[in-house]
């Protein structure tokens, strides 16, 4: 652990962040949330062969015959042909039926790791198979992110979260019982930065939270820490009592106790563990079609999607939504003028409608 104080950790955190400019209000937006319950996790394991997954901690994991350890960077995926991403991925799914990525439908058998353990990216889907990070991108190609030996494990569920304000994403391998922290930079397809973490037996509970303006949010069985990837510093954030449910425009979004973690330059607001936050970091989306501010010096967001109760962000900041009921609706909704485009009606016969890569 690094024997920095947390006044050492709050000027080299201020002297880093402090020079990038925030952005503006209109980035209003997130990938993550509401990542369904484990009963549709469950239902929608249930389409991946026995040979191809692992259902861990009640999520899927896409697991190959002989792949652990795995050294192959170039295994091979069935191509959904050219996708567009020009208006966010607009990922969502009748889990263990039909995705639907970018404008095209996808056949779920061929497409099984599009999950709600993916992660939703501007620059593509990031999902895991057989512990190694891959990157569907826009041109239908899929490619490995991490070219090191890697493991799939039951017990070590990898993790990647991206920030919303650059191409950076950061990601967990495992390989011999030792984790790698990786960020990459998926414009420049670059690896930026890595650090293994002495996690010993406690690797299993190693979990990425989230990155903005270039910190990693690393959750471990004894609390939380913060990874500076531009000078690798490893500070201790809050206990084990803290969840960093989201993170964006140097706002953290947490459930359970406050972080102890003093930090001039961010701020801390308390909320449900299932929670995102928008881009620009003041208002929050949470099981309901209003958004929430931060400040009371901000109004609250209402999107125009009648009957919609399920929501998440979409990569160019706006909120998808889905209505309850047979037939479901899939919407589009901007913000923060709340207006809402129709995506698709979709008769979900696998459980609760699904957002691929942005579940909680």
């Amino acid at each position: 652990m690094s024997t920095f104080t947390p006044d050492d950790l709050r000027i080299a955190l201020s002297s880093h962040l402090d020079t990038v400019v925030p952005p503006t209000s209109d980035l209003a937006g997130i990938r993550r949330q509401q990542r369904r319950n484990r009963a549709r996790k469950l239902a929608f394991a249930t389409v991946v062969t026995a040979a191809a997954a692992a259902v861990v901690i009640g999520a899927v994991l896409l697991v190959r015959p002989g792949a652990s350890p795995s050294t192959d960077s170039t295994p091979d995926f069935v191509s959904p042909g050219t996708l567009d991403y020009s208006e966010g991925l607009r990922a969502y799914a009748d889990p263990g039926r039909v995705l639907f990525l970018g404008g095209r439908s996808l056949p779920a058998d061929d497409f099984a790791y599009l999950d709600t353990d993916a992660a939703a990216t501007a620059y593509g889907m990031v999902f895991f198979d057989a512990g190694r990070p891959m990157l569907l991108r826009e041109k239908g190609d899929t490619e490995a992110l991490y070219d090191g030996a890697v493991e799939a494990s039951q017990a070590f569920h990898p993790t990647a979260k991206a920030d919303a304000h650059s191409a950076d994403v950061a990601f967990a391998v495992m390989h011999d019982d030792q984790v790698t922290l990786v960020v990459r930079d998926l414009d420049a397809d670059r690896m930026v930065a890595s650090r293994p973490l002495d996690c010993a037996d406690t690797c299993q509970d190693v979990v990425v939270d989230g990155i903005d303006h270039g910190v990693v949010f690393v959750r471990t069985g004894g609390g939380t820490y913060l990874w500076n990837v531009a000078n690798d510093d490893w500070t201790r954030f809050a206990g084990a009592q803290t969840r960093v449910a989201d993170v964006r425009n140097r706002v953290v979004l947490y459930d359970g106790s406050a972080p102890t973690l003093p930090l001039n330059a961010w701020r801390y607001v308390q909320g449900a563990v299932d929670a995102q936050l928008t881009f620009d970091g003041r208002h929050v989306l949470s099981w309901s079609p209003t958004l929430s501010p931060v400040s009371a010096a901000d109004d609250p967001i209402t999107l125009k999607a009648p009957g919609a109760i399920f929501f998440t962000f979409d990569t160019d900041g706006s909120v998808l939504a889905a209505t309850a009921g047979d037939p479901t609706t899939f919407l589009d909704c901007e913000v923060p003028s709340g207006k809402c485009e129709k995506l698709g009606t979709v008769k979900v016969t696998g459980g609760d409608p699904m957002f691929l890569g942005n579940d909680m």
